[in-house]
C-alpha cells in the first residue's frame, strides 16, 4: 500500500492533480480500515522531497478522513468508520511525527488536535478531550488570526467538556473567557450554547438562582425537547435556589407561562411553593427523579441541596402562619433538630431573606407588608383620622352658639 502512495507522490504531474489523487487513496483505505496503511501517509508526507503545496492540503484531508466523529459534522446516529483506539492511535502518532515541523504545518496541527479532542469526546474521556483541545491554543499567533468567532467557540467547547467532566469551577473560567468576545454578530447557534452552557456552569456550581434565570432565558430561544428541557431545569433550579423574594419573583413567572402546566408534578409543586404551602416529605418524593446527581450532593450543615432548600422554604411559610413559635415546635415542623432550625432562621435573618428575631427559645416573625397592603394601610389610617375630626366636630358644634358654629362651618366644612 505504501508502494502506491510513493508512486503517487513521485509521479509525474501538478499538485492539484496528485491531491486529488491522495484524497482518493485516503478513501479507498479508510473504507477498507486498512490502520496500517494509513499509518505509513504522514511520514511519506512529511518527506522533505514533498513540497509543501502538496502536503499541507493532504494532511488535512488525512486528518478529516481518519479521524472523522460524525457528530462534529452535526450528524446524528452515525458510527464512525475506525473504531475509537485505532484513530487515537493515528492521531497520537501523526501529532508525535509532526511536532519537529510544526512551524511549516501550523494549521494541520490546529486540525489534528482538534480532531483528535472529537474522537476523545465520543467515547467520552472528557479529560482527555480538553487537554487535546486546549494545546491549540499554544500557538498564540495563529488562533489571533483566526478571529474572536473561532475563539469563542474554542472557550465554549472547553468549558462543555469540564461541564461533563463535572469539572464546574474550570469550566466557569473558560466560559467567563468567551463572554467579553460575544456579540450581536455571533450566529444564533453559537448565542444558544454560550447560553446552554453558562446555565450548566452555574447549575454545577450551585448558583442555582442565576440557572434558573438562565435555563428560563434559554426556554425562549429553543423549540421541541430542548425548550421542554430547559423549562425543566429551570423549575427544578428555582426550587433548589435560596428562599428569598428574587426566588419568588421567578416562581411566579414560571407559574403564569402556561408551558409549565404541561409538567404536571413539578407544575404542582411550584404551585405550593408560590404560594408559601409547607412542602412534606411526598412533595420531596416527587421532586427526586427531576434531579441531576449534583443536586443530590451533601451541603456543609449535612442535609443534600434539596432538603436545605425545602426547609428554608418551609421557614418562610411557618412566617405566614406564626406570629412565633418555640423552637421546638418549628424543629417539628421542619422536622429537623431544634439547634438546626434556630441556626437556619438566624442565616436568613441574617441575609435579609427572613424578617424576624431569634430569641434562645422562640423564633418571632416581623410580616413584611406588600406595597398593595401598605397602600390599605395607609387609607385605613387616614380614613380613623378624617372619621375623628368629623366626631370632635359635631362634639364643637353641639357645645357651641350660633354664631361660633357658622365659624366652625367656614374653616371645617
Amino acid at each position: 500500500m505504501s508502494a502506491s502512495l510513493k508512486e503517487i507522490l513521485q509521479a509525474p504531474g501538478d499538485a492539484p492533480e496528485k491531491a486529488e489523487k491522495l484524497k482518493e487513496w485516503i478513501a479507498r483505505h479508510v473504507e477498507k480500515a486498512d490502520v496500517a496503511a494509513l499509518g505509513h501517509f504522514i511520514p511519506e508526507l512529511l518527506d522533505e522531497s514533498v513540497p509543501l503545496s502538496l502536503s499541507r492540503p493532504a494532511i488535512s484531508e488525512w486528518a478529516g478522513s481518519v479521524l472523522d466523529i460524525p457528530e462534529s459534522r452535526g450528524v446524528e446516529n452515525e458510527d464512525p468508520k475506525l473504531p475509537h483506539d485505532d484513530m487515537v492511535a493515528l492521531g497520537s502518532a501523526a501529532v508525535d511525527l509532526i511536532a519537529p515541523r510544526s512551524s511549516a504545518f501550523q494549521e494541520q496541527v490546529l486540525i489534528l488536535h482538534d480532531c483528535l479532542s472529537w474522537v476523545y469526546q465520543d467515547r467520552q474521556d472528557w479529560r482527555q478531550a480538553v487537554d487535546v483541545l486546549r494545546k491549540i491554543l499554544q500557538d498564540s499567533a495563529l488562533v489571533a488570526d483566526k478571529g474572536d468567532q473561532f475563539k469563542v467557540e474554542l472557550f465554549i467547547r472547553i468549558s462543555r467538556l469540564y461541564v461533563e467532566n463535572k469539572d464546574y469551577y474550570e469550566a466557569d473560567v473558560w466560559i467567563n473567557k468567551a463572554w467579553p468576545l460575544m456579540t450581536s454578530a455571533m450566529d444564533n447557534t453559537l448565542q444558544l450554547q454560550f447560553n446552554g452552557c453558562f446555565a450548566r456552569v452555574n447549575d454545577g456550581k450551585r448558583k442555582f438562582f442565576d440557572a434558573a434565570r438562565k435555563y428560563y432565558e434559554l426556554s425562549h430561544l429553543v423549540s421541541g425537547d430542548e425548550q421542554a428541557y430547559s423549562l425543566k431545569q429551570a423549575i427544578v433550579c428555582v426550587m433548589l435556589s435560596d428562599a428569598g423574594p428574587q426566588r419568588s419573583r421567578l416562581l411566579a413567572a414560571l407559574y403564569k407561562d402556561d408551558r409549565t402546566q404541561e409538567l404536571e408534578e413539578l407544575y404542582r409543586i411550584l404551585q405550593k411553593m408560590l404560594l408559601d404551602r409547607l412542602l412534606r416529605r411526598e412533595d420531596i418524593d416527587e421532586v427526586r427523579p427531576h434531579l441531576m446527581p449534583h443536586h443530590e450532593t451533601i451541603t456543609e450543615d449535612g442535609s443534600t441541596v434539596l432538603q436545605r432548600a425545602v426547609t428554608q422554604h418551609n421557614l418562610r411559610s411557618a412566617s405566614k402562619l406564626y406570629n412565633n413559635i418555640m423552637f421546638d415546635e418549628l424543629a417539628v415542623l421542619l422536622d429537623i433538630p431544634s439547634s438546626k432550625a434556630q441556626r437556619v432562621a438566624a442565616k436568613m435573618i441574617g441575609e435579609g431573606r427572613l424578617s424576624g428575631t431569634v430569641c434562645p427559645l422562640v423564633l418571632f416573625f416581623a410580616r413584611r407588608h406588600t406595597p398593595r397592603e401598605r397602600r390599605r394601610k395607609k387609607k385605613a389610617s387616614l380614613t380613623r383620622l378624617v372619621s375623628g375630626e368629623k366626631k370632635r366636630k359635631e362634639n364643637w358644634c353641639g357645645r357651641c352658639s350660633h354664631d361660633q358654629r357658622w365659624v366652625l362651618d367656614m374653616f371645617f366644612p
